[in-house]
């Protein structure tokens, strides 16, 4: 039985590196097959994606953004591992955020998919992003530009590759309006 799980939780780990490896090399189609078709995906007290659909836009938005995952594996039990991950992307960069640290981070693997992801945010991630979107929507309505309200629903942000670039140009237009007053 040991060796079972031993092999499930090596191709557990393998599954998560291969999918660390697509996921920074952008290549959309590789990252998403390694999630299962009922892939849950949840950031606590933010939003949950669900299934290939909404995962496969996830993806395509952090492409367009040049994301990058460093996942480090804290612990393993069975099918489950809880992870630390430093994520950085243009977004990130635009808003004048190096990268975010997301702790704990848990991926149940299962058959050599991921089932779901648990993402809790740390404090100061959530403060970082806090700030930088209730910046943005002041700049906004302090100078008549309304394009925010195109990049955010009730759900949180719109995620799409348009929606990225357009969070790009929001960016340098609030950044370059600053710098001329």
């Amino acid at each position: 039985m040991g060796c079972i799980v031993a092999s499930c939780a090596q191709k557990g780990i393998n599954g998560l590196r291969e999918y660390e490896i697509a996921h920074n090399t952008h290549n959309v189609q590789r990252a998403l097959s390694f999630y299962d078709d009922s892939i849950s995906f949840e950031i606590k007290g933010v939003w949950t994606k669900n299934g290939l659909k909404e995962i496969r836009e996830l993806e395509l938005w952090d492409s367009t953004l040049n994301s990058r995952l460093e996942i480090e594996i804290l612990n393993q039990k069975l099918d489950s591992f809880w992870c630390r991950v430093r994520e950085e992307n243009d977004w990130f960069k635009a808003a004048g955020i190096e990268y975010l640290i997301h702790e704990p981070v848990t991926f149940v693997v299962r058959k050599g998919k991921i089932h779901s992801i648990q993402v809790t945010s740390t404090q100061e991630a959530n403060q970082k992003i806090g700030r930088v979107i209730s910046s943005l929507f002041d700049w906004s309505q302090n100078n008549g530009d309304s394009s925010i309200y195109r990049l955010v629903s009730g759900n949180g942000f719109i995620y799409s590759p348009a929606a990225a670039l357009q969070w790009i140009q929001l960016f340098e237009k609030a950044k370059t309006v600053k710098q001329t007053d």
